[in-house]
């Protein structure tokens, strides 16, 4: 059974061109030893017209270099790339933008696995959210829409206190959700 928190595949309108946005541009098989997972609002159905297409990737510190430089290969010559190194919360990674087929895409290399990446566990305990709690989702979209960003959209319907962006993790610990299994990966995979 897929886990995934929406069916681009089969999902809405939007989910299905990100799917065919994802599978012409072949960033899942170009990167695979990178562990690529799309993660973000638009596998979860509550995207807005500022929605990006996240991809997390699993790049050690010493691949860094090479790793911008395959991206830069692969992707350089898309309109508005960029790529740079960075520091997040502590933690280096590559960083790269383009737009591809009316999608911003952004891959968020850093060197922790793919399935332990923050985006990637935000979106997993937002889709079982979610699932638990549906009358939710309309209310997120509309403070998304207001300029709120996802993880304190869900704070806020939820009643979670403290960093939204720990909050949301925090639930997710709390009902099993998190961490997520390798030996599931295939689960979250397009």
């Amino acid at each position: 059974m897929k886990r995934y928190p929406g069916t681009l595949k089969t999902g809405s309108t939007i989910q299905q061109k990100a799917y065919d946005a994802v599978q012409k541009l072949n960033i899942l098989h170009d990167l695979a030893g990178y562990t690529p997972l799309v993660c973000g609002t638009i596998p979860l159905g509550i995207q807005t017209e500022h929605s990006d297409l996240d991809v997390v990737l699993f790049v050690s510190e010493r691949n860094f270099n090479r790793f911008q430089k395959e991206v830069t290969s692969l992707y350089g010559t898309m309109e508005e790339f960029t790529a740079e190194e960075k520091d997040v919360h502590g933690t280096s990674v590559v960083k790269a933008n383009f737009l591809f087929a009316g999608f911003e895409f952004e891959l968020f290399g850093q060197p922790v696995p793919s399935h332990r990446q923050r985006a990637f566990e935000h979106m997993v305990t937002e889709a079982a959210m979610l699932r638990m709690h549906p009358e939710i989702k309309e209310k997120v979209i509309e403070l998304k829409i207001k300029g709120m960003k996802t993880e304190p959209a869900f704070a806020s319907v939820l009643h979670l206190r403290g960093d939204p962006y720990e909050a949301v993790l925090k639930w997710g610990h709390e009902h099993g959700i998190l961490p997520v299994k390798e030996s599931m990966m295939d689960d979250y995979r397009l």
